[in-house]
């Protein structure tokens, strides 16, 4: 059976730590039958580990755990960390198939993503912040609706208007 690690670096934001998992649950959805599990695993500073992550793949009958380091460049972390860390996991199960796919940063379609989210905040009217809005303060700056959700005062340090610039167009 073939499972999907999923590795973040992991953050001391809870929230953040969350959207890896709930990506992983959307990642499940689309992946069946062909990939029976997604396991969300994170480098530091989140549970589980990356060890403690193929741990769970194993006991859900993994026979082949595929992981993919949610990573936009070949940093420290997925040249030297991941591996290091896949290398723990796979002495404690000598018999596993585990392998490690390319980061993210080097898919494809990445150039195009990044430009179709930039396409559609040029698009969109950015709504004016209500007056007590601690994230409306600094006029001219559009936080993104989907930053904006998952952002309060007390993590972006400064206030922003949400709802993506529409200042200038690509």
């Amino acid at each position: 059976m073939r499972t999907l690690l999923l590795i973040a670096h992991g953050s001391r934001r809870e929230a953040s730590n969350e959207e890896l998992r709930e990506l992983a649950k959307r990642l499940a959805s689309l992946a069946a039958p062909e990939i029976s599990t997604v396991v969300p695993a994170f480098l530091e500073l989140a549970d589980p580990d990356i060890p403690t992550g193929v741990d769970r793949c194993v006991e859900a009958g993994a026979t082949q755990v595929i992981a993919v380091p949610y990573f936009l460049a070949a940093g420290r972390h997925v040249v030297v960390d991941i591996p290091k860390q896949l290398a723990k996991a796979q002495q404690r199960h000598p018999g596993l198939d585990l392998r490690q796919s390319d980061y993210l940063g080097l898919h494809d379609s990445l150039p195009g993503l990044l430009l179709d989210l930039a396409r559609a905040s040029a698009t969109k009217q950015a709504p004016e912040a209500p007056t007590d809005d601690p994230l409306g303060k600094v006029a001219g700056f559009s936080l993104p609706s989907g930053v904006a959700a998952r952002a309060d005062s007390s993590t972006t340090g400064a206030g922003f208007r949400s709802g993506g610039s529409s200042e200038r167009g690509l």
